[in-house]
C-alpha cells in the first residue's frame, strides 16, 4: 500500500490510453491527441472537478516526469511532491536507456542485440530513431516485424533491466547527447510495408506502445524544453525516491533533480534498490 486512505483523500486516474480512457479498440487510436501537455491538461481538469485549491502530486518513473510536466504550467496548485525512480526524458537519459552507445546496450550486449538486432541500422541509431522504429512496427507498419513481435522484443528488453541486480553498487555517468544524435532523432530510415496485414495489436498492449510513443517524440517536450530548467523556480517541497541500481532511470536522475531544486526544497532518499517499487 502506496498511500494511506485514513490520512489522505486518494485520488488515480488512467490516463490517455490506458484503463477506462481507452478509445475503442484500435492501437492507433490511443495514441492520438496523446502527449504529455494533454494529459497535463486532464490533469488540471481532474483538480478543477474535484474542487481542490491544492494538491500532492505523486508518481513513479514515468508519473514523475508527468508530475513534473504539470508544475512547470500549475506550480501554485501543488502543496507538495513525492516522486520515485525519477526519468526527465532528457536525450542522455534516452540513449542510456536504449541507444546502442548507453550503459544498457554495454552492460547488456546479447540482450541488446535481442532487442534492436532486427534494424539493420540499429548500431548507428539514437535511442529515439529506434523507438520510432518499434512504434511504426507495432502499428502493422514494417514487414520485418509484426505488432506482436514488436512489443515483445520491447517488453522484453524493459524486463531485462528491471530484473538486474548489480552486486555492487552501480556508478552512472550520463553521457550529453551530442548534436548529431540530436539530428539523428529526428530522421527514421524507410521500411518496406507488409504486403498483407498484420494481425492488429489489442489494447492490451498499450503500456509498451505508449512508452514506444513518448521515448520517440521525448515527451512531446520542444527542442530547448527541460524540466531541470523548470524545477529550479519550484517552491514546495518535493520527496525523492531513487534506486541507486535503477537501470531504466539512472540514478543521475534524482541527484541532478534534487542539485537543480532551491535549497532546502527537496529531500533525497537513495535505496540499494533498482526501478521496481516493490523490490
Amino acid at each position: 500500500q502506496l498511500f494511506d486512505p485514513e490520512r489522505y483523500h486518494i485520488v488515480l486516474f488512467d490516463q490517455r490510453g490506458c484503463g477506462r480512457s481507452k478509445r475503442g479498440e484500435e492501437a492507433k487510436g490511443q495514441l492520438e491527441a496523446n502527449t504529455t501537455w494533454d494529459l497535463v491538461k486532464d490533469m488540471e481538469r481532474l483538480r478543477r472537478h474535484l474542487n481542490f485549491d491544492k494538491w500532492v502530486v505523486a508518481g513513479g518513473s514515468w508519473g514523475t516526469c508527468l508530475a513534473l510536466a504539470y508544475a512547470s504550467r500549475h506550480q501554485g496548485r501543488i502543496l507538495g511532491m513525492v516522486l520515485r525512480a525519477v526519468c526527465m526524458f532528457r536525450n542522455e537519459e534516452l540513449e542510456y536507456f536504449c541507444s546502442p552507445t548507453g550503459d544498457n546496450a554495454a552492460t547488456f550486449p546479447a540482450s541488446w542485440q535481442s532487442f534492436a538486432g532486427w534494424l539493420p541500422w540499429a548500431h548507428d541509431a539514437s535511442a529515439r530513431t529506434i523507438a520510432k522504429a518499434f512504434r511504426r512496427a507495432a502499428l502493422g507498419e514494417d514487414a520485418l516485424l509484426s505488432p506482436s513481435n514488436a512489443v515483445h522484443k520491447w517488453s522484453s528488453w524493459e524486463n531485462c533491466l528491471f530484473a538486474a541486480k548489480p552486486s555492487s553498487r552501480q556508478t552512472c555517468t550520463l553521457m550529453p547527447a551530442t548534436q548529431n544524435t540530436m539530428k539523428a532523432s529526428q530522421s527514421l530510415p524507410p521500411a518496406q510495408r507488409p504486403t498483407h496485414p498484420w494481425p492488429k495489436l489489442n489494447t492490451n498492449s498499450m503500456q509498451a506502445l505508449l512508452t514506444m510513443h513518448y521515448v520517440a517524440e521525448r515527451a512531446f517536450f520542444p527542442d530547448g524544453f527541460e524540466l531541470l530548467d523548470a524545477a529550479s523556480g519550484f517552491h514546495f517541497p518535493l520527496k525523492l525516491v531513487h534506486g541507486r541500481n535503477d537501470r531504466v532511470c539512472p540514478v543521475a536522475n534524482a541527484e541532478c533533480l534534487a542539485a537543480a531544486i532551491p535549497h532546502g526544497m527537496a529531500e533525497l532518499l537513495l535505496t540499494e534498490g533498482g526501478h521496481s517499487q516493490w523490490a
